[in-house]
């Protein structure tokens, strides 16, 4: 060992010596009878060699010499060989070696683009653009036109026309995509062989010479499928592509697709760098959203197959309301700004419309709260210089048209209110639990946004009414009657009209700060992890005696293992989502509906519709982890998206995962959440460089995938209005409206005391909201170990059918309902005083 490491020595010295007296290396040289030419040559290597040595610390200099290297090369051509083919690099002239046409220019178009030289890019496709043509009389090499001609159009013509890309051209008309199908059209004829493997030559203007070579290389006719079946995707011409049956077999893993093989290989071989995945992933958002843009707005949704628009919900311009965070996220400050300006500017509710609460509440008043969040804040870096609270406004405006919907006895909101004229008098008076209880986070945002408590009451209490409805197992219906109280379908679950539910009890929690949404979901989760949860599968079972209804997995209960990580319980979480995940590899998929029974796709429930929950759930357990398998899940989902999915503007609904059909509609929330996440898995990988990770403040994710910070002003009220003598920012926020609206028993919660707690639930016709006072409200803190109900006073409800009492809308009686601490109190009156309780005393229904 001792040899080696002397020579290393010598060797370190001399490189010192040298760098440090380069004449004496020369004078040397010439001692040792060299020539002073020679000797010269030889100092300026040296010379080179240790400038490059040197700057080891600093990349950015070799990566400048390098770029040096380009442009002494492009610039020859451009000035001593252009437009031939190739540069005569000594005498500094040109050639004709393949098919005299700007050879070398075409070879490096990508390039420029790559250095962001958008001024040399933009002149050189514009001359290609109205210059060069393939009807001539030549015979070119099949395989070296495709890569380097075919190649290089495809390539420009892709980052020339994509604003995504950072180098789109306004002019740009798909002239390199023309010529590309020209030049593809004439290599055609070389195909046509016993076998399909092509000749190795063609002419351009006559085809295939009789005396053509017969023998040909393997890489001549096995590396021409990229090219080509990029240029089918363009064109929609399927004539290159091979044939084959089907992409997944019916249930079989064994995909039959070599195009989709070549992309999950190229993902997969991008370990190395997965800023190529998120890149891919960022390129399917503008491709979605261009194409939304483009074909479809103003309208809500995106038809992807026929390039065309559909109103959905409201008519008013859904997708573009759904990707604005996106948009933020990727730091399109450009593309952002010009859509909150035309949404400030153009979007109104004042519309005789009737939409669903649920699906307006998380898509559009969320999208309104997230992006208004982010356009008036200088800490996000997106903040708008003009923005002056339009968002803010319409946020509240449309709340406000939502606010009838829970003009209920329960306080559970119907399912959908009309948007002019309020709740019509025979709308259905059921509602789903997810549909009643997933709307804390946006309206509880408003309330403190606005300093009005009345939308972050109707909410709470809403969730009040179902959880107080819960069965003695601490399960939850999938849908009752808002006016009753009975629970229509009793199958609990954490899928299907339930999910959101339990989602929404946490992350009320962590953003709100509010304990009674922990408590809540603290007995809900250990229900059903103890009720529904066979590992690592989850059932539905009858609310009251658990018994098994559905052994079904569906898409939505994907969401669970994401939220499990928030919770903390990782190990069943990761248990979960590979058992999810093999569904997804089965199919391509998850379809809506798998039976774990039969192992096979559920009838009926065959689709995918571009659902975000596993992918959600993926993101959060690498985040969680940072387990490398599940960037390997992202790459596999991304390339079942890119090949199945993807369509001529945008990405299709799966209307059966079995045969991967698709189907002409494109979901607001694929760009809201389902590409998000993608994006933000492979932005973590990299070194997260985004609004989330990198940001002001922390951020919950809406159950739409919005974003909601918590900034003080949304997660502090609390903290300072929560006990008496504290500072309220302001007076409209006072102590009565914070405080809760169920009664607690001091005896029941501290075990001891005095003073009897009391509720008074007013409902106002003038002002469609609950106001409460609760007097042991104002105690800050709890007892421990004692169960929610004991702490907030709320029990086993029974329903109590009140249908006849409030048939009409236009006829409510004054009528109280009270079970134990329970009291839900309904009243014309705009005022609300003790002697109304004492009149309504002898009406009370106790059950005990």
């Amino acid at each position: 060992m001792e040899a080696p490491k002397r020579c290393f020595e010598i060797l370190l010295l001399l490189l010192l010596l040298v760098s440090a007296n380069p004449n004496a290396f020369l004078h040397r040289a010439l001692a040792e009878g060299v020539t002073p030419e020679e000797a010269k040559q030889l100092r300026d290597e040296n010379a080179i060699l240790n400038a490059l040595m040197l700057s080891r610390a600093n990349d950015r200099t070799v990566g400048g010499s390098v770029r040096g290297m380009f442009y002494h090369a492009f610039n020859g051509y451009m000035e001593h060989a252009f437009p031939l083919d190739e540069l005569r690099p000594l005498s500094c002239g040109g050639e004709d070696t393949l098919g005299g046409y700007a050879l070398t220019l075409i070879d490096s178009l990508d390039m420029l683009a790559l250095l962001g030289d958008w001024e040399h890019f933009a002149s050189s496709v514009e001359w290609i653009g109205k210059n060069l043509q393939f009807d001539i009389n030549k015979t070119v090499s099949v395989f070296e036109t495709t890569i380097r001609v075919l190649g290089g159009l495809l390539s420009a013509h892709l980052i020339a026309s994509d604003y995504a890309t950072g180098m789109k051209i306004p002019s740009y008309d798909n002239q390199l995509l023309n010529l590309a199908e020209d030049l593809a059209r004439r290599l055609l004829p070389a195909f046509e062989t016993p076998t399909g493997i092509p000749f190795g030559s063609v002419n351009l203007l006559h085809g295939v010479d009789e005396h053509e070579s017969k023998i040909t290389s393997t890489a001549g006719g096995g590396t021409l499928t990229l090219e080509f079946g990029v240029l089918s995707r363009l064109t929609n011409d399927p004539i290159v592509d091979l044939p084959y049956e089907g992409w997944f077999f019916k249930s079989d893993y064994t995909c039959a697709a070599q195009e989709f093989n070549a992309i999950l290989n190229a993902l997969m071989l991008s370990r190395a760098n997965d800023r190529t995945v998120g890149g891919s992933v960022r390129g399917m958002f503008y491709h979605a959203f261009n194409g939304y843009m483009e074909h479809a707005f103003p309208l809500d949704e995106l038809r992807p197959l026929s390039c065309g628009g559909e109103d959905t919900l409201g008519g008013y311009a859904l997708t573009l309301i759904d990707s604005l965070d996106m948009l933020a996220l990727l730091g399109d400050w450009e593309h952002f700004a010009s859509s909150v300006e035309w949404i400030g500017k153009n979007l109104q509710f004042d519309i005789n419309k009737t939409v669903s609460v649920f699906e307006t509440t998380i898509r559009v008043l969320g999208g309104l709260l997230s992006a208004h969040l982010i356009a008036s804040d200088y800490a996000t870096g997106m903040k708008i210089p003009s923005y002056d609270n339009q968002l803010l406004n319409l946020a509240e405006d449309l709340a406000r048209r939502l606010l009838p919907a829970f003009e209920t006895p329960t306080g559970i909101p119907f399912g959908s209110v009309n948007l002019l004229h309020g709740v019509d008098e025979h709308e259905s008076k059921i509602t789903s639990t997810a549909g009643g209880g997933t709307l804390t986070l946006e309206f509880g945002v408003l309330s403190r946004l606005t300093n009005d408590p009345i939308f972050e009451q109707v909410t709470k209490n809403a969730v009040r009414g179902l959880w107080a409805r819960r069965s003695k197992l601490n399960l939850v219906g999938a849908h009752i009657n808002v006016f009753t109280g009975e629970w229509t379908q009793k199958d609990a679950g954490i899928g299907t009209s339930i999910d959101s539910f339990y989602e929404y009890l946490l992350k009320a929690y962590l953003l709100f700060g509010d304990e009674e949404y922990l408590f809540i979901f603290q007995e809900a989760y250990a229900a059903a992890m103890h009720y529904l949860y066979n590992d690592p599968w989850y059932v539905e079972v009858n609310m009251d005696s658990a018994a098994i209804v559905w052994p079904l997995f569906n898409s939505l209960q994907a969401f669970w293992p994401g939220l499990q990580v928030l919770a903390g319980d990782i190990d069943p979480a990761i248990r979960t989502h590979k058992a999810f995940f093999s569904v997804w590899k089965r199919y391509g998929f998850t379809p809506e509906g798998f039976n774990l029974a039969t192992l096979s796709v559920q009838q009926g429930q065959k689709s995918y519709p571009l659902r975000p929950e596993l992918i959600e759930s993926t993101y959060w357990l690498y985040k969680a982890t940072r387990d490398p398998r599940y960037l390997d899940v992202g790459r596999d989902m991304v390339a079942s998206l890119q090949y199945g999915a993807r369509c001529p503007c945008g990405y299709c609904h799966i209307s059966d995962v079995e045969f991967h059909k698709q189907e002409d509609h494109m979901e607001s929330f694929f760009l809201a959440e389902t590409v998000k996440y993608l994006w933000l898995l492979f932005d973590l990988a990299v070194g997260p460089d985004n609004l989330v990770e990198n940001g002001p403040y922390k951020y919950i994710f809406s159950t739409e995938g919005h974003l909601l910070p918590a900034t003080p002003q949304i997660s502090l009220l609390r903290e300072h209005c929560s006990y008496i003598g504290a500072f309220c920012k302001s007076s409209d926020y006072n102590q009565e409206s914070r405080t809760s609206d169920i009664a607690t028993d001091p005896h029941e919660a501290n075990g001891s005391g005095s003073n009897e707690g009391q509720v008074h639930s007013r409902f106002s016709s003038s002002s469609t909201f609950f106001e409460s006072t609760l007097t042991s409200g104002l105690v800050k803190g709890f007892c421990p170990g004692l169960s929610h109900g004991q702490k907030f006073g709320i029990t086993y409800l029974e329903p109590v059918d009140t249908t006849n009492q409030y048939e009409s809308a236009n006829k409510r009686e004054p009528n109280m309902l009270q079970s134990h601490s329970m009291v839900v109190v309904p009243d014309q009156g705009s005022d609300y005083s003790h002697s109304n309780n004492d009149n309504d005393h002898d009406n009370l229904q106790e059950n005990q």
